[in-house]
Parts: C-alpha cells; structure tokens; sequence
C-alpha cells in the first residue's frame, strides 16, 4: 500500500494563494504488483547509415512512468540482466520515439520496449521489431 499526501490552497482571480489546508493523507487499499501491458505497434524506420528510429504506440494505462528499449543482434535476444540501451520518460503523445545513433551501416538490429509503471513493474513481454541501417555507398 503506498501514501500520498495533500495539500489544498485557493487561488484569487489576482492569482494570490491563501493559506494551505492540513495535510490529508490518503493510502490505497493495495500495492499495484500488475505491470503494464506490452507495447503496442512496434515498429522501426530507417533514418541514416547511423541512425534508427524506433517507435510504438503509447500504453493505455495512465500509470505508465517510463519505457526501458533493449537493443539486440538476434530476434530471440534476451533482456533478462542486460541493461537497456535508453530508458525514456512516458509522453502524453500517441506515439513514443527513440531515435538510436551511433549504429553500423548496413547491420540490422532488434528492439523490444519494455513499459515500466510508477510503482515500478515491468512488462518483460515484449514484440521484437528490426531495422538494417542502409550501406554506406
């Protein structure tokens, strides 16, 4: 069960602030221990002979604080005890992006997001989308 704790100040139409109420304190019946749902729309764009962007659509759930990307050289790459190759704050936009730099030409890689909440699960579910940077010519 975590707690939150409130504080209520009217505001004036000259925008000045009274004094703030006494503190409410509010705790919820249950710890959330249910992560977030996969992502949804996976996908990848090709943008330079160094550069991939990454891209999916935004989770439903509104307790969504962050999404962890995990890069790989293989389909089946594990994530398990491999730290992320970027963790991005959640977005009010419909989609989400991470634009990733610094890669091979003509390699292809592949990409899973894992949706982290803010009691801090994790979906380790994930689809796999793939994009190969184009030759350098």
């Amino acid at each position: 069960a975590a707690k939150s704790y409130y504080r209520v100040a009217a505001v004036d139409a000259a925008n000045q602030q009274g004094p703030g109420s006494a503190p409410l304190v509010v705790q919820t019946a249950t710890a959330n221990r249910t992560p977030p749902s996969p992502v949804n729309e996976l996908g990848v764009v090709r943008r330079s002979p160094d550069t991939l962007l990454v891209a999916w659509r935004k989770n439903a759930e509104t307790d969504v604080a962050r999404y962890r990307v995990c890069r790989g050289d293989t389909p089946d790459f594990p994530t398990e005890g491999r730290d992320p190759v970027a963790v991005l704050e959640a977005t009010p936009r419909f989609l989400q992006l991470f634009r990733d730099t610094g890669l091979q030409p003509g390699k292809t890689y592949y990409y899973r997001v894992q949706p982290v909440d803010w009691a801090e699960n994790v979906q380790v579910s994930s689809p796999v989308a793939s994009g190969t940077t184009p030759k350098i010519e």
